[in-house]
């Protein structure tokens, strides 16, 4: 009977940790798609940056031409 009642506990608590493993994982799983996300945004973010970066440098350089020129 006693070793029966040990086994379950054993059981219950091996449950109860597979629970909580599968919280965790969950969790994780939630915050590592919130970071991918804000991560594809940013990345968008920063080619825009860099295209508008790339379009003023062009700009600036044709001004400096133009101002050379006179």
């Amino acid at each position: 009977m006693a070793s029966a009642r040990e086994g379950e506990r054993r059981l219950e608590a091996a449950e109860r940790r597979v629970a909580e493993l599968e919280a965790a994982l969950t969790s994780m799983t939630e915050a590592l798609t919130l970071t991918a996300s804000t991560l594809t945004k940013t990345t968008a973010e920063l080619a825009s940056v860099r295209a508008e970066r790339d379009k003023l440098r062009r700009a600036y350089e044709q001004l400096k031409g133009h101002l050379e020129l006179l």
